[in-house]
């Protein structure tokens, strides 16, 4: 069990670490919000996430086919 709760955690480790805060912050807020308002609110955040930084480098590093280097 242990093993396998490390390998769950660590798929997301490698993640920019201030995607996984933001993602976070989007599931407590739009938890009593209708489907449809959350859904709306959350692409509006993830347009936002993948215009800075850390959302340029993880596509680039998608098409390099290499590893992205995260700024925190």
């Amino acid at each position: 069990l242990e093993k396998a709760v490390n390998e769950f955690i660590n798929r997301f480790v490698v993640n920019s670490g201030l995607a996984l805060s933001q993602a976070r912050r989007a599931l407590y807020r739009n938890f009593d919000l209708e489907f449809h308002q959350a859904m709306e609110i959350t692409g509006i955040d993830s347009t936002a996430v993948m215009a800075g930084e850390n959302g340029v480098e993880g596509l680039t590093a998608f098409v390099e086919k290499r590893k992205p280097v995260w700024k925190r």
